[in-house]
């Protein structure tokens, strides 16, 4: 299915239109926006600096809740309790692809490197291609760049 790309600019670190490609069938830019589009979260699950239960504004015409809850993990600990929380919220943001049968398989392996949380990223296609999909969170928890090869 034909999309509107995105593109990791890592100078304005945000996702923004890539103009060399506006539309095309781009994996790595519907993982960036389902993982780094802040989903809504429940009144429960707010840290206890924060105020708003975010949310992607098309979700107020469309139910689905699309986007990933790494936003409520801006400021907690790195602690191997932070990584499980990732890959939780890693597989929930990125369940659509598998649900609309987009992709067969996600998985999710989140590690400290340095001062840095690495998110990677196993995606197996519905014609048998493998790629690897690696997003470096930083030390501050914001993404700093990221990088995706084909496996097989």
């Amino acid at each position: 299915m034909k999309d509107i790309i995105f593109k990791y600019d890592h100078v304005q670190k945000c996702f923004d239109l890539d103009l060399n490609n506006i539309i095309g069938d781009s994996l790595e830019s519907k993982i960036g926006m389902l993982l780094f589009t802040d989903t809504r979260c429940e009144n429960y699950e707010l840290p206890e600096y924060e105020q708003s239960k975010k949310g992607f504004w098309a979700d107020a015409f469309d139910k689905t809740n699309l986007g990933s809850k790494l936003w409520l993990l801006k400021r907690a600990k790195k602690t191997n309790n932070i990584l499980n929380d990732i890959n939780a919220y890693c597989i929930q943001a990125l369940q659509p692809l598998v649900n609309e049968k987009i992709v067969s398989k996600i998985e999710i392996d989140s590690h400290f490197e340095k001062k840095a949380i690495v998110i990677s990223i196993t995606v197996y296609s519905n014609q048998g291609n493998i790629d690897l999909i690696n997003y470096n969170l930083g030390d501050n928890n914001g993404l700093q760049n990221s990088n995706i090869q084909r496996i097989s």
